[in-house]
């Protein structure tokens, strides 16, 4: 199960973009319960006016 960006105790169905860097995350426990997250670069330009979104709505801007 992932969890959301701003309230890790509510699980999400997608991956969240940062849109300002941009980047693409996932959150997520361990085995052992931490709280951890995956995070890695996309292409494309930054689009810091979006904020935080959702994969898809990024996939469908930069396409």
């Amino acid at each position: 199960m992932i969890f959301c960006v701003y309230k890790l105790s509510l699980p999400c169905r997608e991956p969240m973009v940062f849109a300002w860097m941009p980047a693409v995350a996932i959150y997520f426990n361990d085995p052992d319960g931490h709280a951890l997250e995956f995070i890695a670069i996309l292409e494309g330009e930054a689009r810091p006016e979006f904020g935080v979104i959702s994969y898809q709505y990024w996939l469908k801007v930069n396409l």
